[in-house]
């Protein structure tokens, strides 16, 4: 599901960037660039949040039409409280409007409380499939 996501991005024109500790099976006609944690121990380096969040922030502001995508986001709470993951979620929304760019997330909600699904939920767009990120109105090529 995570490729059709990123094909779609990528059919769009967006200069798109996929953060995950996963392999993803990418097709080599998609540019996409990975970053990916260090293969030895496939784990997001959490001490490494704030630089990540530099990375990031700094593709966004790079123009317009930058994606990120970050897969397997659960691994951020692991070594961080809630209000670090929602800072970090606010920071790249925030880098992405401003700069008419796109960020999407996925997450295993089982990680997640009640709570902290509704408030992410709440400040963030829940789509089911790749048909609901563009319109035609949307996509100025």
């Amino acid at each position: 599901m995570i490729s059709i996501f990123l094909h779609r991005l990528v059919e769009e024109g967006l200069d798109t960037v996929l953060v995950s500790s996963h392999d993803i099976d990418i097709s080599s006609d998609a540019d996409i660039t990975i970053l990916e944690p260090d293969l030895e121990n496939r784990a997001i380096r959490i001490d490494g949040l704030v630089f990540l969040l530099r990375h990031l922030t700094h593709h966004l502001r790079t123009g317009e039409g930058k994606a990120v995508v970050i897969f397997g986001f659960q691994e951020f709470k692991q070594g961080n409280d809630f209000h670090d993951i929602t800072n970090f979620i606010g920071r790249l929304y925030e880098e992405a409007c401003v700069n008419r760019g796109i960020v999407l997330i996925f997450t295993d909600p089982k990680s997640f409380t009640h709570q902290e699904l509704a408030f992410m939920e709440r400040e963030t767009t829940v789509l089911n499939g790749p048909d609901q990120l563009f319109t035609s109105s949307d996509v100025a090529k």
